[in-house]
């Protein structure tokens, strides 16, 4: 397999890296005296990349990296490496430039101030370009075609790859063996892409259940896609790990991953740490991670997409977390990342359930978590807690849309739906259903751990918990046993840090009532508006968790009869019910229109499309819910709520999302009588032409305020 490149023997004379040699380099080291006397080390190469690979550790220092073009083809690339971290580690990248013009390049490492540098290699050499296909059931081939494939992954271990590049695995193909480490980057145009070919399911990549086991590396990616893959039974399935500052772009989806749960701990205290993954405390299906260099604001990592993706009994399902670990139990929940470590990420129509632990989100910010499915987590019992949602030094995260339900009573603390842990600001929580955890559905905590002002600058500040639903939760509230929690909203604050907040027009059904706060403790600037109190067996969503809600739900659409007809006689024209039924998130018809648990893609033309629910009882019942579009540069959608021919959202105009709606919208009904049997119609419709991608996010929720 061409591509490799060339690596360089850095073992011989002092004053040079040496001369290029081919094959693997790794583990032969230069030590470099970090002095201003020291003359910089150089070396001319050919290719289109370079990669200069060390150690970094507590006695690292800086140098300057430049990569000069011999004949004049390019500018001067400039570049920082920084080898000083908290822990050692070996192996990382410390600087890489890739997509190199043709023609011979100069490198040169001039490190002028205090501290050792330990370099390891510099690798180079022409990326791979086209698409390599691979199927464990060929012959070996050159991997050049679908009929003549690499048989193993393992030819491409530490390959580069060039923009537009594509790494295509056989469905139906199964391999026990690590895809990476994989290096290149791609551009937003021309991204690298792993992904399937042929007919079949998709491809498997299914490990031994080892701690060590990893299913997909990506090292220092840039503009890197992955779809349509298995992924099973490892310590850490799809890896994407970062040694340098700066990157762009990183997009999972339709992914299935499942019993990824070789590494998971029931006590802090028996933390064993990953030699490739220092700062891995629990196992996760989707890992990004890495050692760089602590600079203020400036990110790791910025847009990321997961979507579509599927986790089933993994250890965490999506972990953004272990950046730069400290050397003991759960050090690397430092702060000296800030929120900056990754931006701009968008968690979207997942499903995720009976995991060992949570979703982590460490160092993040600009973080959105919209229409996903967070069932029965952290089925294993944690001295430390437990929750479905864990956010730690984090700012503007929207979280709508979703459900957190059924999280077991293990005998853990917390158990809830969300913990905001520590460093929160401007958390929004607006549309979700919160039902049947074991503790309360979200919690806002400032602790003194041992009664030490651990986290003196600790704050929860400008939270929203908006037009949500809770539910029957602090389960594990017992007389045998009493709840630390009670309430939909548990604030706890030792530090007396700052908190503040609102809640706004929640549908509560929680026997424990709505809000906790310890004893003694204050919470600040917190106000609480127009929360109601509803049946607690009269509470309906969308979402088809099972044995949760009444009533009867189903999706279809209304075909407009005239282009002269009032909204009346639209609303009362007949209502045609989706028959096909997909299993992911429940999605009821084609591709062409379709409902899921959370979202809608309109039909085109004059078409209604949405969910419809049919009232069990008589009654007086609350609607509330969040709209907002997938793509908010899309087509503008109409929305209503229609009773029984008569539209009752909006009472007057129109309701649409389009360009001029910065957000979502509430959606939100008050005091309206249904008779049993009555049907209850949420419904979108595109305004003009309407794209593949016009898809709207809702998850309306459902409570009876009296009979």
């Amino acid at each position: 397999m061409s591509g490799h490149g060339s690596g360089v023997d850095s073992s011989d004379a002092a004053g040079a890296l040496g001369s290029p040699v081919e094959g693997e380099v790794l583990g032969r080291t230069t030590r470099v005296a970090i002095e201003a006397s020291a003359p910089p080390l150089s070396l001319r190469f050919e290719g289109d990349f370079v990669r200069v690979v060390g150690t970094v550790g507590p006695d690292g220092g800086q140098a300057q990296v430049r990569v000069a073009s011999v004949d004049g083809g390019h500018e001067d690339l400039v570049g920082v490496i920084d080898t000083r971290a908290r822990r050692v580690h070996a192996g990382l990248v410390l600087f890489g430039a890739y997509e190199l013009p043709p023609g011979p390049h100069l490198l040169t490492v001039d490190a002028p101030d205090a501290g050792t540098v330990l370099l390891e290699a510099v690798e180079h050499g022409t990326a791979i370009r086209g698409t390599v296909h691979v199927d464990s059931r060929g012959g070996g081939g050159d991997g050049t075609s679908a009929e003549t494939p690499l048989r193993d992954l393992v030819a491409l271990r530490g390959c580069t790859f060039a923009a537009g590049a594509a790494i295509r695995l056989a469905r139906g193909a199964t391999w026990d063996q690590q895809l990476g480490p994989l290096y290149g980057s791609g551009t937003a145009e021309r991204p690298i892409v792993i992904g399937a070919y042929g007919e079949g399911p998709r491809p498997h990549i299914e490990r031994q259940g080892r701690p060590e086991d990893r299913a997909v590396w990506l090292h220092d990616a840039d503009h890197w896609v992955v779809r349509d893959l298995e992924v099973s039974r490892t310590g850490a399935g799809i890896v994407a790990f970062y040694s340098t500052l700066g990157h762009h772009g990183l997009t999972i989806e339709d992914v299935l991953t499942h019993d990824n749960d070789a590494v998971h701990w029931h006590d802090s205290r028996a933390w064993a740490p990953q030699p490739d993954l220092p700062g891995m405390y629990h196992g996760a299906a989707i890992l990004v991670t890495g050692q760089v260099p602590l600079v203020p604001g400036m990110a790791v990592l910025e847009g990321v997409r997961v979507e579509r993706v599927e986790s089933v009994r993994d250890s965490d399902p999506f972990d953004i977390s272990g950046f730069d670990p400290g050397a003991g139990n759960l050090e690397f929940l430092h702060r000296d990342l800030g929120t900056h470590a990754v931006r701009d990420i968008t968690v979207r129509s997942c499903d995720m359930r009976d995991a060992k632990g949570a979703m982590n989100f460490d160092n993040v910010e600009d973080l959105t978590v919209l229409g996903c499915s967070i069932q029965r987590m952290c089925r294993v019992q944690q001295l430390i807690g437990t929750t479905s949602l864990f956010l730690w030094s984090v700012d503007r995260v929207t979280i709508r849309n979703c459900t957190f339900t059924d999280l077991p009573d293990t005998g853990s603390v917390d158990g809830t739906g969300i913990d905001l842990e520590a460093y929160t600001r401007r958390v929004r929580i607006e549309g979700n259903l919160f039902a049947r955890n074991a503790g309360s559905g979200v919690e806002f905590l400032a602790i003194e751990v041992g009664g030490r002002p651990t986290r003196p600058d600790d704050h929860a500040l400008d939270h929203r918990i908006a037009h949500n639903g809770f539910w029957d939760d602090v389960r594990k509230d017992r007389p045998d046993r009493p709840s630390e929690q009670h309430g939909a909203i548990h604030f706890r604050n030792d530090t007396r840090s700052p908190m503040s907040g609102m809640t706004e027009g929640n549908l509560v059904a929680e026997p424990t009532g709505f809000v906790d706060i310890v004893a003694g403790h204050e919470i600040g600037d917190w106000t609480f508006t127009d929360d109601l109190a509803v049946d607690l067996a009269g509470l309906a969503c969308f979402a088809d968790v099972p044995g949760l809600g009444i009533g009867t739900w189903d999706a279809g659409v209304r075909i407009e009869s005239g282009p002269g007809d009032t909204d009346d006689e639209l609303a009362a024209a007949a209502w045609h019910p989706l028959t096909e039924r997909a299993p992911m998130l429940d999605r009821w018809g084609t591709d062409d229109a379709w409902v899921e648990r959370f979202a809608i893609l309109p039909a085109e033309g004059g078409i209604w499309t949405g969910r419809r629910w049919i009232a069990p009882r008589d009654g007086v019942v609350a609607v509330r819910g969040v709209a907002v579009r997938h793509d908010p540069a899309g087509a503008a959608l109409r929305l209503r709520i229609v009773h029984d021919g008569a539209v009752v959202w909006p009472m007057a105009g129109d309701a649409v999302l389009d360009r001029s709606v910065p957000d979502a919208l509430t959606t939100r009904v008050d005091g309206l009588a249904v008779r049993a049997g009555d049907q209850l119609c949420f419904e979108v419709r595109a305004i003009g032409r309407r794209g593949a991608g016009d898809i709207v996010s809702w998850n309306p929720i459902i409570g009876y305020l009296r009979d």
